[in-house]
């Protein structure tokens, strides 16, 4: 429970943001929505931050270069954290090498944050 407050106000900021930064700003509005997306692409710590971060940044008109490289480590990390979550029930010892790492990814999470620990989880190539 204690983490719902943060969500909730994280949630709600996010809506106000996506409010503001609508298709069809003037000059003013999309060059500041523009930098709101790039520094809140550079400072996502998790998957779902990255996700609201990249939605910012198609309305204010991001580069797609920027665009490219955060929709590549989400689904980088998307990818990764799906094939972490699979479990094998016809496989016990599987199962339990899988809850393994996901404790252990948990606790890294906590450490360090989300992405991060995704990026640390990835293939190198998958991580640029």
């Amino acid at each position: 429970m204690s983490a719902m407050g943060p969500v909730t106000s994280m949630t709600s900021d996010i809506q106000h943001l996506s409010a503001y930064c609508r298709p069809g700003m003037d000059a003013n509005r999309t060059q500041l929505c523009t930098r709101i997306a790039e520094q809140f692409i550079a400072q996502s710590d998790s998957l779902l931050q990255l996700t609201l971060a990249i939605q910012v940044g198609e309305r204010a008109g991001l580069g797609e270069l920027q665009l490219s490289a955060a929709r590549n480590l989400r689904e980088a990390g998307l990818l990764h954290l799906a094939s972490m979550n699979g479990l094998a029930p016809d496989n016990p010892k599987e199962t339990c090498r899988n809850m393994s790492r996901q404790l252990a990814f948990a606790q890294r999470t906590a450490e360090v944050g989300e992405l991060t620990a995704v990026r640390e989880q990835m293939p190198q190539r998958a991580r640029q």
